[in-house]
């Protein structure tokens, strides 16, 4: 834990600044990437130097990095889910997200599964003659049914990418994923702003 020290501007070193075409980003805005730990420790020591505290730890910026990891899962979680369906453990845990849900009627088992040939049988009371096959049963056909459906594949419908507007239904579905009021509404008004004047 490192407490800040009064430096003289002239012994430190000069900021090498990035051409404005340059091919790396400047900022990390422009990256699109999560904060890492060290840079999180830097804004977070940057924060306590503006507001006149000593120093900040590693531990708070794991601590944080690892929050913002958590918030984020839930936010896409919830998207995922309202997108392509899930299945819960125990009636609490999501699993299962974007399975078809199992039909109870089918299942894909060889069980009563006839062959659709048979072969001819005579008949007794005429000489000479075939009988044809008898018609098989209801229940028999629709086993049959069912386990043709339940072992041919499934159409896959392909979905678009996640969108904002994906993301303002999903806030407006679950408000407990913000939990700040404050944060919630400026956060309300960036979104609206993008998704209306892109």
């Amino acid at each position: 834990q490192a407490q800040f020290e009064p430096v003289d501007p002239i012994h430190c070193s000069v900021i090498e600044r990035h051409p404005i075409f340059s091919e790396q980003p400047p900022l990390m805005v422009h990256e699109g990437t999560l904060l890492t730990t060290n840079m999180m420790l830097e804004r977070l020591q940057y924060g306590a130097w503006e507001l006149e505290l000593k120093s900040a730890t590693p531990a708070t910026a794991e601590f944080l990095c690892v929050a913002t990891r958590h918030f984020l899962k839930d936010i896409i979680t919830a998207i995922v889910c309202r997108r392509k369906g899930f299945r819960t453990k125990y009636n609490k845990f999501i699993c299962g997200v974007g399975t078809p849900q199992l039909n109870p009627w089918l299942r894909n088992v060889p069980r009563g599964k006839t062959e659709p040939f048979q072969p001819l049988r005579i008949d007794k009371k005429i000489a000479g003659y075939l009988a044809p096959n008898p018609r098989p049963a209801r229940e028999v056909m629709e086993q049959s049914g069912a386990f043709e459906m339940a072992a041919s594949d499934s159409n896959v419908e392909t979905l678009e990418p996640i969108s904002l507007s994906d993301l303002a239904v999903t806030l407006k579905m679950h408000p407990s994923l913000v939990a700040s009021n404050f944060v919630r509404t400026v956060n309300w008004e960036r979104l609206y702003s993008k998704i209306h004047h892109p």
